[in-house]
Formats: structure tokens, sequence, C-alpha cells
């Protein structure tokens, strides 16, 4: 394989669909899409209930509002509703980013989306290489 092969390869996952939406999506997005991933990395399961994601998606806000970190970006704690959080699920799903399928009374989600795309498209965000490079 030579070097160009690699770039070729690069490249064409810059140009991915999924790296550009998941490059534009604002924090409690970006910060979803990494839930997911995080939680089916934990389970070994390819697809997880959406109590549990949002169980796992408020450690995170606290650990993002934590004032110890909060002040190497200078904001106010922000909170999401777990309204707002089915919220991004549906934009999520509309992106093609995660697939949701309902069993009975349990609705289950499944990303749609690898590693190697989450690296490219986070690797010079501020708050996911201080919040979130430690879990990907």
């Amino acid at each position: 394989m030579s070097y160009q092969h690699v770039t070729k390869a690069f490249e064409q996952l810059y140009a991915s669909k999924n790296v550009q939406i998941l490059w534009s999506l604002w924090l409690f997005e970006m910060m979803f899409v990494l839930t997911v991933f995080c939680k089916q990395m934990i389970s070994a399961n390819d697809r997880t209930a959406v109590e549990e994601l949002y169980g796992q998606f408020k450690t995170f806000e606290t650990q993002l509002n934590n004032p110890t970190k909060s002040d190497a970006i200078k904001r106010k704690p922000i909170y999401l509703t777990e309204i707002e959080f089915k919220e991004i699920l549906l934009k999520m799903k509309t992106f093609g980013i995660i697939s949701v399928s309902i069993e009975g009374q349990i609705a289950f989600v499944q990303l749609h989306v690898y590693i190697d795309e989450i690296k490219s498209a986070y690797e010079e965000n501020e708050e996911y290489e201080m919040y979130f490079k430690e879990y990907v």
C-alpha cells in the first residue's frame, strides 16, 4: 500500500456525509452522539435503550458543567430537559446518524457512525478534547 492510497482514504473519510454532519453539530448534539457511542462500546451491544442513554447523557452533562472544567471554556452551565434530549434524538434520526426501533414499550437506538468518523470530525474541537476524548 502506497502513501497515496492512505492519503486518498483520509480524503474520502473527511468528505463522507457522516463526518460532515458530525462536524456541524452543536455541543449537546455532539454529546448525544458520543453518549450513544460510549454506551454501545461499554455494553458491547449494537443498540441501546433510550432511557439508558438519557441517564448516561446526564452524567456527561454533569461533567461538562463541572466548575473546574468549565472555567477553561468560560461559559455558564447548561442543562437539557428530557424533551430537548428527545428532540436531538429525532434530529439525529433524520440525519441518518442513528436508527430507532421499538420493541414492546422500549425504544432502542442504534448508531451508524464509526469511531474513525467521530475522531475525524472532532479532532480540533476544543470541547471534545477537554471532555470526551478520553472516552473515544
